[in-house]
């Protein structure tokens, strides 16, 4: 496996390898050990396996327009956007509306659906268990694995663990697919949320409210002190 060495350095990075205190027992074989914490430790090469296993599944479909992805986490937000736009997936970031994949008025044909997190978005699981469709999902230690086809266990509750899995997945997808409507080049800032633009969001804000009242400024105060002083 070429990939191996730097995605599995950057899935320890990112504290994908800690699992949670409570371990389903279809999940057993993907963990290493138990830390004296009561932490599982989760076994990343199993993990790898499994992304590349579910990369060739997407990788099989013509269209990945066919492809759904389900994240409604506000802090993965960002960089399943960026995989979306990556890769053409069509995805879902708001509150799911149950009969989107069922409803013959809102019915929207996929090959495969990924969801983020399968826990949360139990009405996604439900409702794709009677339409055959295979289920890709990002499972944390105390999920279970019912109704899932290619579940890909790693730290789901950290802040970065979601934002690097993407950024893995869409680097693996452009390296096996040079194609040209595809980037082959892509930075790690641009799956992370920028903390600069809401800083700059603030800024500006906060220079708007200066301009209506200039009391706030202390400019008209320091002007008109100047005034009288020259009138005396």
């Amino acid at each position: 496996m070429y990939f191996s060495k730097k995605v599995i350095s950057l899935l320890i990075f990112s504290q994908n390898n800690l699992g949670n205190q409570s371990c389903n027992f279809r999940i057993m074989r993907y963990i290493h050990k138990k830390t004296k914490y009561g932490y599982h430790m989760i076994n990343l090469l199993k993990s790898y396996r499994k992304i590349m296993y579910s990369l060739s599944v997407i990788l099989v479909q013509p269209n990945l327009n066919n492809i759904a992805l389900v994240d409604v986490k506000t802090f993965s937000q960002l960089a399943a956007k960026k995989f979306c736009k990556i890769t053409g997936i069509k995805g879902f970031f708001k509150n799911f509306y149950s009969g989107s994949f069922t409803n013959n008025k809102k019915l929207e044909i996929f090959k495969t659906v990924i969801v983020a997190e399968p826990k949360a978005e139990t009405r996604v699981i439900h409702e794709l268990k009677s339409t055959h469709i295979p289920i890709i999902a990002f499972c944390n230690t105390d999920n279970s694995l019912r109704y899932l086809d290619f579940p890909i266990i790693l730290n789901t509750n950290s802040k970065f663990s979601s934002t690097i899995l993407y950024y893995v997945i869409a680097k693996i997808y452009t390296v096996l697919m040079k194609k040209k409507h595809v980037r082959t080049r892509m930075r790690f800032k641009d799956f992370m949320v920028e903390k600069k633009i809401k800083k700059q969001n603030i800024k500006k804000k906060n220079l708007r409210r200066r301009d209506s009242n200039p009391s706030l400024t202390g400019e008209s105060h320091y002007i008109g002190h100047r005034t009288l002083k020259i009138i005396r």
